[in-house]
């Protein structure tokens, strides 16, 4: 009989391959955790190296600054594929408790903008207008969905020029550029 047990989003992450009373086999799958969207961070970073798609060790002295204000060691640096169109460049910091995606490395990196709402955020490409992510606020925290591959813009957002574009952050707003009209409404 095989037995599965579901973590918290309901991927299995623990296999028992059982008969009768006595246990064959067991397997666990390493679970990664969310990543938490940080606007505090110095860089993306997490504690799984099995995450990284290319990982190049750090000498035993590099070090980074997490949240309690002490210094701990950085095992490595490399990308991370968060989704099929977000590549992290990351560090691997064995001691952190949780993911973090560094917002502001994000922007810069992927040319991406964020609006919050109060439980909810969405990514969007500067450039193209599509979302390429999303988080959901749990807990106090937003937490990254990987609904990236999704080629969509997010409700509500639409654009004609880059004034429009900026004027999108504003709130609900019908603007007037020449005889074409953007309408703007912040749903989230």
């Amino acid at each position: 009989m095989l037995k599965s047990n579901s973590g918290s989003s309901g991927t299995p992450n623990v296999f028992l391959a059982q008969t009768g009373n006595d246990l064959n086999a067991l397997c666990c799958a390493s679970l990664t955790g969310p990543w938490i969207v940080d606007s505090g961070a110095s860089d993306h970073m997490t504690s799984s190296s099995n995450l990284f798609h290319t990982y190049v060790p750090c000498s035993s002295h590099e070090k980074i600054r997490i949240a309690d204000g002490s210094y701990t060691l950085i095992a490595g640096k490399g990308t991370i594929n968060l989704s099929k169109t977000l590549t992290l460049k990351s560090v691997h910091v064995p001691k952190l408790a949780c993911n973090l995606l560094f917002f502001s490395k994000l922007s810069k990196d992927s040319n991406c903008l964020a609006s919050f709402c109060d439980s909810y955020c969405v990514f969007q490409d500067w450039n193209l207008g599509r979302k390429i992510g999303s988080a959901r606020m749990i807990d106090g925290l937003y937490h990254f969905e990987d609904a990236a591959f999704k080629n969509e813009k997010p409700h509500g957002l639409s654009s004609i020029s880059d004034r429009g574009r900026s004027l999108e952050r504003l709130g609900n707003r019908t603007i007037r550029e020449g005889n074409q009209e953007l309408r703007y409404s912040r749903q989230c």
